[in-house]
């Protein structure tokens, strides 16, 4: 991931795992959103208000509904709009052994090698 989505793409990938129970390969798959277009890193002021939402095709059409209802401005990115995900996880068992997971991009050529 790279770009104004980066941080936004770690925050997600890494959310789906640490609060909604996902394994490295399930939170890479699933669908994202994308803020642009508002307060930019630079400091220089928003000019268009708020700016806009993107949401993949797995967004279901009632969360794109409500979100709309709430005010925002929905708007239509590319398929390669929503970055590169790799992940290894190191989890530790009870009895002390380590074991890695891993987790590849699903909207990009990518492979995970087991160890």
């Amino acid at each position: 991931m790279g770009g104004d989505f980066q941080s936004q793409g770690q925050v997600q990938t890494f959310l789906n795992q640490a609060e909604f129970g996902m394994g490295p390969q399930e939170a890479g798959d699933a669908a994202r959103w994308s803020h642009g277009g508002s307060q930019q890193p630079t400091g220089t002021p928003m000019v268009d208000g708020g700016g806009t939402i993107t949401l993949e095709s797995g967004v279901c059409e009632d969360v794109r509904e409500d979100l709309r209802q709430r005010g925002h401005v929905i708007g239509r990115a590319g398929p390669s709009s929503y970055g590169g995900y790799q992940c290894v996880r190191r989890e530790e068992t009870e009895d002390g052994e380590v074991v890695y997971y891993g987790g590849t991009e699903m909207r990009k050529d990518g492979m995970v090698h087991s160890f």
